[in-house]
């Protein structure tokens, strides 16, 4: 592009917009030039938090206006494609927050728009991009692991935090909308950290899913709160754990392979080889624990560090994959995450949430209980 500055817009502007708006901040040669919401007191109090000149309370208006390089969709993933579609005909690319859309044609749909306007489209799938992540890929390329065999990832969430006491206290709340219910909104940082090592186009899929909160089932709460997923592909398999009971709820990653595993710790930014191969005997056993024992030293040191010279950031997954973006769109190359991997991910989404007991109407009425009829 010869213009040296991106201009972005984002359109949503609830609270994880903010997010967005701290990270593009911090990449030189971009300007915020524009914020979107239906509720215009929400675009005014983003727009003034951030120094940010333009407001809108409708796409069509904004583009009536400018024709932002870049727009950020923030909003609920039902309106994805729309807003999508829209802003790649118009001339933007697009970034597009996880969920993609709400199933896989109209992640076909979005993409084919953005291939038809020569216009490049990423997801949010920060975690990819996760310093944590990148280590353990280059311990990969190294050829610790191995061949992967199987890999396991687990993601907790807080129904008592701020997003679930959101969809808890209004049953119009668009999360109930989405063929996943809860699951819908969060299970592509799951499906996407494991497809990673799963070449198969179509593993197969196993689903167990219930209600565990005691509370929330004497309410008949319309929610499912627990999710197993078992994929298996021609020669590797995954497990994906969802859950809002268990604690730590930090995501976690462990992939198998051949020769050692890699745990990955996303919250504490951790990874730690564990070797297939030990001493005999008693002391074998001792030594190991010294082993893992100084690998979580050195991550500790290392973050420390990145702390220091403030350089240890939560959105740090975020802003690479924002700047990897941007690059793409600048030099006219390919995005971060390719077509195909949106794809797969998308589509293994909808087998997961075919596997969901009952229709969304008949899940309002008559939540299953793990101990008679979970989905199991």
């Amino acid at each position: 592009m010869s213009r040296e500055s991106l201009t972005i817009a984002i359109v949503g502007c609830g609270k994880f917009a903010e997010e967005h708006a701290k990270e593009v901040r911090k990449i030189f040669g971009t300007d915020i030039v524009a914020v979107c919401d239906r509720d215009e007191l929400m675009a005014e109090q983003v727009a003034e938090r951030y120094g940010i000149p333009h407001q809108y309370t409708s796409v069509d208006a904004m583009y009536e206006d400018l024709v932002p390089d870049v727009v950020h969709i923030t909003t609920p993933p039902q309106s994805h494609l729309r807003i999508g579609r829209f802003g790649c005909e118009h001339g933007s690319h697009i970034y597009v927050e996880k969920p993609f859309t709400t199933n896989y044609s109209e992640a076909l749909e979005l993409i084919e728009a953005a291939r038809a306007s020569n216009r490049r489209l990423t997801v949010g799938h920060v975690y990819h991009f996760d310093p944590a992540a990148q280590e353990m890929r280059r311990l990969i390329a190294d050829g610790i692991l191995g061949a992967p065999v199987h890999i396991e990832a687990t993601m907790g969430y807080d129904l008592a935090g701020e997003y679930g006491k959101a969809f808890l206290g209004d049953q119009r709340h668009w999360i109930y909308d989405l063929p996943g219910g809860l699951f819908h909104n969060v299970i592509s940082h799951l499906v996407e950290r494991v497809l990673e090592f799963i070449p198969d186009q179509e593993p197969s899929v196993q689903v167990c899913s219930f209600l565990l909160n005691k509370k929330l089932r004497q309410k008949q709460a319309p929610i499912l709160d627990e999710l197993r997923v078992m994929l298996a592909g021609e020669d590797v398999t995954a497990y994906l754990t969802f859950s809002s009971n268990f604690r730590p709820l930090h995501p976690l990653l462990r992939v198998y392979g051949t020769k050692n595993s890699i745990d990955v710790d996303f919250n504490s930014r951790t990874v730690i080889v564990r070797r297939g191969r030990e001493l005999p005997t008693a002391i074998g056993r001792v030594i190991t624990g010294f082993g893992i024992a100084r690998q979580y030293q050195t991550s500790a040191f290392r973050n420390l560090a990145a702390f220091l010279r403030s350089d240890f950031h939560y959105m740090a997954g975020m802003n690479y994959l924002l700047r990897s973006f941007y690059s793409s769109i600048r030099s006219n190359s390919a995005p971060p995450i390719p077509y195909v991997d949106i794809l797969r991910t998308t589509k293994i989404m909808d087998l997961i949430f075919e596997e969901l007991p009952g229709s969304k109407s008949e899940l309002r009425g008559s939540v299953r209980k793990p101990s008679t009829e979970s989905d199991c």
